[in-house]
């Protein structure tokens, strides 16, 4: 193959390439896109799941903040466990389908906390009286080409050529939080020039890096109840630690029922490529 040949080829490949991306930014535009009908319904049944749990949760951490249980109290700290013990049921046994659709969510939310990268970079050199040199560093911000179509290669990947339309179709919160975000990166192909310093962020840019922060505390609840593997053992221990107190009224009972702030909410998901790793292995099995 002659030069020219090879640079034609090049040339093709990259025309190819940025069609593909216009094509892939349009349709994150317009509101007709979805996730998979399994994905979908994966994670409304997960979300609510986790919701109802959590509710539980809260509503068992009231009744413990008393050390003496009433006999009230005892009978609907029994009945909201064995309800978390059903819901718990449920999780695990759908688990395989849990930690599948969570790793795609997270592999998506990985490859977008990439997308706008903040750079240092020097505004000014000035000399002061005694001859030195003060270096000014400021921070900008850019979004490199390649980590664009990668952004737009991952959402072409985990969502429906076109939206699913039926009725009484629900979708789940952090679905909808997904087809938000889809549209803001859609629209950077139009809004802004790749590989260059902005030296503040754009409109566009903030509104991303917000929607990544909600989508992060969006996902912490899933990302927690799987590495707690639904926290089973310790509804386990506490439905055991409820029989001995129905026995021994002079048992402590923040002692014999540990699970308070089990379902709170928790901050920090630093171990995602610990768990992406896990959930990778458990779906393979």
């Amino acid at each position: 193959m002659s030069g020219n040949d090879s640079n034609q080829r090049n040339f093709e490949d990259r025309y190819q390439k940025l069609e593909r991306v216009s094509e892939i930014s349009k349709k994150l535009q317009k509101d007709d896109i979805s996730l998979p009908p399994n994905e979908s319904r994966v994670l409304l049944d997960f979300e609510e799941a986790v919701l109802e749990c959590m509710n539980y949760g809260w509503e068992i951490d009231s009744m413990l903040e008393d050390e003496n249980l009433s006999p009230y109290e005892y009978d609907q700290l029994v009945s909201r466990l064995e309800k978390l013990s059903e819901v718990i049921d449920i999780l695990l046994e759908k688990h395989k389908e849990n930690v599948a659709t969570l790793n795609k969510v997270i592999s998506l939310y990985k490859i977008l906390k990439k997308l706008i990268k903040e750079i240092q970079y020097i505004e000014d050199i000035s000399i002061i009286l005694t001859k030195t040199y003060t270096v000014e560093k400021k921070t900008g911000y850019t979004i490199e080409e390649n980590d664009y179509f990668a952004a737009l290669d991952a959402f072409d990947s985990f969502f429906q050529k076109s939206k699913i339309k039926t009725d009484n179709r629900k979708e789940s919160k952090l679905e909808r939080e997904l087809l938000e975000l889809a549209k803001k990166v859609g629209k950077l192909e139009e809004k802004h020039a790749f590989n260059s310093l902005y030296t503040s962020q754009t409109i566009l840019m903030n509104e991303i890096l917000s929607s990544l922060e909600i989508l992060e505390a969006m996902i912490e609840p899933f990302f927690h109840m799987v590495k707690g593997n639904y926290y089973s053992e310790e509804i386990s221990s506490a439905k055991i630690g409820l029989v001995l107190l129905s026995q021994n009224k002079e048992l402590d009972v923040g002692e014999t029922i540990k699970i308070r702030g089990l379902f709170s909410r928790k901050r920090g998901i630093e171990e995602l490529e610990e768990l992406s790793d896990v959930l990778r292995t458990l779906t393979n099995d």
